[in-house]
């Protein structure tokens, strides 16, 4: 397990952090990708009007195939209808591609919630070979039971054909007992803070466990508000996600999460991106300069099918470091080394590994380039 220490603009913020069952991709997605955003606890700390924060009110949605939203859109979501027709204006909160896991400050008039989300109160989907649980942790929190629960057991009983299970939820239950995260109980939203018991690892967290056993990697993704960006994971690879605005930052230090999925490699990366870096992402992969650090004939690997020594052959004259990650068939990251620039070639010893297929990706925070290689006897 590594603990990393990140320092934003004066708050020392810790991130619990396993080998991560996900590519980490940088902002620029490629063109084969598939971006779905995460946005936690977007509202304006005013009690007095019902506002989004500024930037995310301001932002097209229009470039992600998928807007999940992680609850307490406003102060009182669902209230009044002008408020709910505010919301609607900048989420489009019916549509096929918009979908919300309530929080405890959208719920006062579920009634009117439910009549412009158009959706149920929990439910779940399917898009690009991905199962989407959509959670609602008020309705018995923090416990998750009744046909919530059954809702879970079904999915976990007949997921087949999905590359990966997501559930999206609002209140950080699966904190609850954690001895590895109870110092970031002082960072989270009271809602979540005073979950000291939840049913969540007894109940629906074996539901998971037997959904990656079938070679299904799964993420539980939270949206409720956190001073700091959590990453956790067991033994068993779960990865658990915790990504929250907060009113009285900056947009440098509010963050979402960007999923992006790469469906013909069976991939799905993610990554924290600051709410004030979220309008530069493009719709096409980065151009210029950027581009040319790393293209398909300067960045080789041989030989390919190895036996165990892997080489990485990058052009002599790239000019920023890059990350080399290896990653199993199922997304597991198992080995990651720095190729300073001006490098040329890399030698990695692979000899501890079984035989079969590998990713390995190599890239920065700009740009990344994936591909397959396989190790044989």
């Amino acid at each position: 397990m590594k603990l990393i220490l990140k320092n934003f603009k004066g708050k020392v913020v810790f991130c619990v952090c396993l080998y991560m069952a996900v590519l980490s991709q940088g902002l620029y997605a490629q063109p084969d990708t598939i971006r779905y955003l995460f946005m936690g606890h977007p509202r304006f700390d005013d009690r007095e009007h019902e506002y989004v924060l500024p930037t995310v009110e301001k932002l097209d949605y229009s470039k992600f195939n998928l807007l999940l939203l992680g609850g307490d859109l406003t102060w009182n979501t669902s209230a009044a209808t002008v408020t709910l027709e505010y919301c609607d204006s900048i989420f489009n909160l019916g549509s096929e591609n918009t979908h919300l896991a309530m929080g405890n400050h959208d719920t006062d008039n579920l009634y009117n919630l439910l009549r412009y989300t158009k959706k149920e109160r929990f439910y779940s989907f399917c898009r690009n070979k991905i199962t989407f649980i959509i959670m609602d942790t008020e309705i018995t929190q923090p416990n998750i039971s009744g046909q919530q629960l059954e809702m879970i057991k079904a999915v976990a009983d007949t997921i087949q054909y999905s590359d990966f299970l997501v559930l999206v939820q609002h209140r950080i239950i699966w904190m609850a007992g954690v001895p590895e995260l109870e110092y970031l109980n002082d960072s989270v939203a009271q809602s979540s803070r005073n979950i000291s018991t939840s049913n969540f690892f007894t109940e629906v967290y074996p539901e998971l466990q037997k959904v990656k056993s079938k070679g299904i990697p799964v993420y539980c993704i939270a949206g409720d508000r956190t001073d700091v960006n959590i990453e956790y994971s067991r033994e068993d690879s779960i990865q658990f996600i915790a990504s929250g605005m907060v009113g009285t930052f900056a947009d440098e230090d509010n963050y979402a999460v960007l999923f992006t999925q790469i469906p013909e490699e069976h991939i799905l990366n993610y990554e924290f991106v600051a709410l004030s870096k979220l309008d530069t992402i493009e719709n096409s992969s980065v151009s210029g300069e950027e581009n040319l650090n790393i293209t398909e004939t300067d960045f080789l690997l041989f030989p390919n099918p190895c036996h165990g020594n892997l080489a990485i052959e990058l052009s002599s004259t790239q000019k920023k470091d890059f990350l080399a990650e290896l990653f199993t068939s199922y997304g597991a990251k198992i080995v990651e080394v720095t190729i300073p620039q001006n490098t040329g070639m890399s030698e990695i010893d692979l000899s501890f590994l079984a035989k079969g297929h590998y990713f390995i990706r190599i890239g920065n925070a700009q740009f990344s380039k994936t591909k397959q290689f396989v190790i044989i006897p």
